[in-house]
């Protein structure tokens, strides 16, 4: 998976899970046709530079395309197609 921790390109530069929830709520506040996207991003988030703004968007671009074609694994073998399996409601416990 491309859209992890490490971005390769910017000397291993990490993005801490809190860093990855500020740039996904950026994305869904901003415009994203906008041409001056990344450098909102990076006012929100002055610690990182243009070009790992950038990089991660293209990375978060490639993942959600790769889950859409059905090429991704999901860690641990999750599979979010399956039902989780357990005991069905009984109707006291509604």
């Amino acid at each position: 998976m491309n859209y992890s921790n490490v971005d390769n390109n910017n000397n291993n530069q990490v993005w801490t899970r809190y860093e990855n929830k500020m740039f996904e709520n950026a994305l869904a506040e901003l415009d994203v046709s906008s041409p001056s996207l990344f450098e909102k991003i990076m006012a929100k988030m002055p610690w990182k530079s243009l070009e790992q703004i950038k990089s991660h968007y293209e990375k978060l671009i490639a993942d959600i395309a790769m889950i859409e074609m059905g090429e991704f694994c999901f860690p641990n073998g999750a599979d979010v197609d399956k039902k989780r399996k357990g005991a069905p409601w009984t109707d006291e416990e509604h």
